[in-house]
């Protein structure tokens, strides 16, 4: 996943690994009042690169877990797709495919009729 980069004084506790010269990773952890607390990892499986040579992640996993135990609550896979208005890219699909509780759900998003304003 490449080399970790911590960050301080974010307030969530901050992240991320670096390979080559994209994020592959960012991890947090979030308290939020009368909540318990939740920690969650995104890793980037895949991106595509633009016509502006940058990256654009298309595939990412978010991965969440309870900070005390590091108990595993919810899994979350997005798969996007991306459309190309003047300069630039819109969303035009995403999937979400989530599992918790013990059941899996699989979501569908398409946008369209893009335009810029």
């Amino acid at each position: 996943m490449g080399p970790r980069l911590v960050m301080y004084g974010d307030g969530m506790h901050s992240f991320y690994r670096i390979k080559g010269d994209r994020i592959t990773q960012i991890n947090r952890k979030m308290a939020h009042p009368g909540m318990p607390p939740i920690g969650f990892t995104i890793n980037v499986d895949d991106s595509a690169i633009t016509q502006d040579g940058k990256f654009l992640t298309t595939r990412y996993t978010v991965y969440y877990y309870s900070p005390q135990d590091g108990k595993l609550t919810n899994v979350e896979s997005f798969t996007d797709t991306h459309r190309r208005v003047a300069t630039s890219d819109l969303p035009a699909t995403r999937r979400i495919i989530s599992y918790e509780n013990g059941g899996v759900t699989v979501k569908s998003l398409t946008f369209e009729n893009h335009k810029m304003l």
